[in-house]
């Protein structure tokens, strides 16, 4: 495809170059995006990036359109939470993913040991850090642990909206980042977001209002945020999620898309 010059080729980038690098990675970056005649990202950050790297090449700096396959059924909150021996009453965070170094858990933790008991918190994802799950939560008291549930592995697509509808507050405390899938997931249901602000995370929350921003690397302030957002999240606060998650429907995208290649491609 590539050595075909009538072609017109576009580059879909969710990340120009990964977080977790290897020395011959910018390399291989350099090589796929020379041979496109245009380039769409997921963010700001991943179109800066591709700027940098080829500054005469038509781009269009989109967004990661939200998940809308996975359904809120709140009528089974309480159950979910029973079945895995967590409590209604308490305010439910959800770190949800897979494992990373840079997904930043180990932040997210040494945050949760600062709430008081009214908190409990659900990770689900499969780990691929050098750490068993068990060590990054060994911070954390035995009382701690008793409001903490862990769904390690992968989660099927029809447990996905399950998680989610226990979940009051999602958490993606990532040390590097591009955008989140986990994000568009959330917005889609109503949930505020609380994001380091790295990369492209910024651009899908309205700080304050769709959730809250918070410097890298800081359990201090991903506490203090999280306090913020104690109480279940009101319809009023939901509605307003969900407004805001209109902008990133695939609707859009692709109407994006369409006028970005009819604007590019050869006559």
């Amino acid at each position: 495809i590539a050595r075909m010059p009538k072609l017109f080729k576009l580059g879909l980038f969710h990340n120009f170059l990964p977080h977790e690098r290897k020395p011959w990675d910018r390399l291989l970056a350099i090589q796929f995006i020379n041979k496109t005649n245009g380039s769409v990202s997921l963010s700001s950050h991943v179109s800066e990036q591709i700027r940098k790297a080829r500054p005469e090449l038509p781009q269009l700096s989109s967004f990661h359109p939200i998940y809308e396959q996975f359904s809120l059924e709140s009528t089974q909150h309480g159950n979910w939470l029973e079945d895995h021996d967590l409590s209604s009453q308490r305010t439910t965070i959800l770190f949800f993913g897979l494992i990373r170094e840079y997904k930043g858990l180990d932040v997210l933790v040494d945050a949760f040991a600062m709430l008081d008991e009214s908190y409990q918190l659900i990770i689900a994802g499969e780990n691929y850090t050098k750490s068993s799950t068990q060590a990054i939560l060994s911070p954390l008291t035995q009382e701690m642990m008793n409001r903490v549930i862990v769904k390690e592995g992968f989660i099927p697509d029809d447990e996905v909206g399950s998680i989610f509808a226990v979940a009051d507050i999602v958490v993606v405390p990532y040390k590097k980042a591009s955008q989140s899938g986990v994000t568009a997931i959330a917005m889609n249901q109503g949930i505020p977001v609380i994001a380091s602000n790295v990369g492209g995370l910024s651009d899908y929350i309205v700080d304050g209002v769709t959730g809250s921003i918070v410097p890298p690397n800081s359990p201090e302030a991903i506490a203090k945020a999280i306090q913020k957002w104690k109480p279940k999240h009101s319809k009023k606060h939901q509605t307003v999620i969900l407004e805001h998650a209109e902008r990133f429907k695939w609707k859009s995208f692709v109407e994006g898309l369409i006028e970005f290649t009819e604007k590019h491609k050869p006559n």
